[in-house]
């Protein structure tokens, strides 16, 4: 019932239009553009296209790779997350035969272990749960979970504000400008030592990669905002625009400027556009 394709370069205009135009759960970190940033993404890659009478329904990014004595099959260990994107015309029945063509694909490939990182829930524009319960009836378990926070947006936002938010937002828009900046060379060194400094590690992006990344997939998919103090970028975050959410990939300051509450005003910011 479900014919399973392993992708090739010649499949990746046919990918991103389903990427692109997918109104389930797909975000552009699903798209090729997205993996050929970066070439240890291509490594190995295993990932598969699903189809029903011709029609593509499901596409799942994913890698092969051995670990120690074992083939490991990963959706997807080099990017945010992997799992299967679902179109619209797949329900729980081509659900099934999804998994279960992943499994029987896994298996003639010596694979010992299969792993899913699903995306957040947030991120989905309807309902795609089908393919957890898949996974769930053929024997799957959850490793771990993650927690991922949110800022519900609406006209009641800014007013739900703690008073000391409030008053380090008005001393901040005093002294600061905030706005949207293509500043990312700026901003990268105010993140790596920010990174440093706290918890001795450097941006998993260079800024070589961000910027290429930002070509890739179109400059509105990745935006950011900063805090310039006499026009020295002091802090910002770098957004990543989907469809339902604006999630903060990067968020840094510089602490020498942290009694102007920099960050306080770019959030802000961020909420109000």
């Amino acid at each position: 019932m479900i014919d399973l394709i392993r992708y090739n370069d010649s499949y990746e205009a046919v990918w991103d239009e389903f990427i692109s135009t997918n109104k389930r759960n797909a975000t552009f970190l699903h798209s090729r553009k997205f993996y050929r940033h970066n070439p240890d993404n291509l490594e190995g890659d295993a990932s598969l296209l699903f189809y029903k009478k011709n029609q593509l329904i499901s596409v799942l990014p994913a890698r092969l790779y051995r670990r120690g004595k074992k083939n490991i099959f990963h959706s997807h260990p080099a990017s945010t997350y992997g799992g299967f994107v679902l179109g619209e015309m797949a329900g729980v029945e081509e659900a099934m035969g999804i998994v279960e063509a992943t499994i029987n694909f896994a298996r003639n490939e010596g694979v010992s272990e299969i792993l899913v990182r699903n995306p957040f829930r947030i991120f989905h524009q309807m309902p795609s749960d089908e393919t957890d319960y898949a996974m769930w009836y053929y024997g799957f378990v959850i490793r771990s979970r993650e927690l991922e926070c949110a800022i519900l947006i609406d006209e009641y936002t800014t007013s739900r504000y703690e008073d000391s938010t409030k008053r380090s937002v008005k001393k901040a828009q005093k002294n600061l400008q905030v706005g949207h900046s293509d500043k990312f060379n700026e901003f990268w060194p105010v993140l790596a030592t920010n990174l440093f400094q706290k918890h001795k590690l450097t941006p998993v992006h260079s800024l070589e990669d961000i910027l290429r990344l930002r070509s890739l997939v179109g400059t509105e998919k990745i935006e950011l905002v900063v805090a310039e103090y006499e026009n020295k970028v002091i802090a910002g975050i770098v957004l990543f625009v989907f469809d339902t959410a604006v999630h903060a990939q990067y968020i840094a300051s510089d602490n020498s400027f942290q009694e102007l509450r920099p960050l306080n005003a770019v959030i802000d910011f961020i909420v109000q556009w």
